[in-house]
């Protein structure tokens, strides 16, 4: 969870990549990292290595490069069950390769441009649509979340990602609280309407 709260201390830096010039052309390349996943085998496997590499640059000059690492290293361990488990199945080592490279390409992509996109340039830029709110609804929650963390800090409650089972009362509070506001404005909203 402290991954996440890394993200939104990066969104509210101001450096070169935060521009809003510079917007069009990071949601170019994100689209191009997806897109890039079609490409055949070995043209694939070189576009995202590219791609890779130059995001995590890019994540490590903006300031992410802690962030990077702990979630390499989750990735990592989560890779250390699935391979086998691809090997014994029959698939190619260069197939997995290109699977990986791919996925951490993509990763890396979305990664930098959320951590370098505040919600508002997106909302200047593009006007209100769905994708701006679906985009401020995840900073608003992130929000949530670092001030139930903070709280069960306060309190004495360590969480971390090596002991995930201390995260289940932040997760359970955070439901509580984004459900109970939900109802109260589903309610509001109703009694404007002259419901009662």
């Amino acid at each position: 969870m402290s991954l996440l709260l890394e993200v939104t201390k990066l969104q509210k830096k101001r450096s070169f990549f935060h521009r809003k010039e510079l917007f069009w052309i990071k949601v170019i390349m994100v689209l191009f990292t997806i897109l890039s996943g079609m490409f055949p085998l070995n043209s694939r496997i070189f576009s995202a290595s590219l791609m890779t590499l130059f995001f995590t640059t890019l994540l490590i000059l903006l300031g992410g490069g802690r962030l990077l690492l702990n979630l390499l290293l989750l990735y990592l361990g989560l890779m250390a069950f699935i391979l086998p488990f691809s090997l014994l199945g029959g698939a190619s080592i260069l197939y997995l390769a290109s699977i990986n490279v791919y996925t951490i390409a993509t990763f890396s992509a979305i990664l930098f441009f959320v951590a370098s996109t505040p919600w508002e340039q997106i909302e200047e830029i593009i006007g209100d649509n769905i994708l701006v709110y679906a985009y401020r609804m995840l900073d608003i929650s992130l929000r949530d979340l670092k001030r139930v963390i903070d709280s069960y800090n306060a309190r004495g409650l360590e969480i971390s990602a090596l002991k995930p089972w201390r995260s289940v009362p932040v997760i359970i509070t955070l439901l509580y609280l984004t459900a109970s506001v939900r109802t109260v404005t589903l309610e509001e909203s109703l009694k404007a309407r002259g419901i009662s």
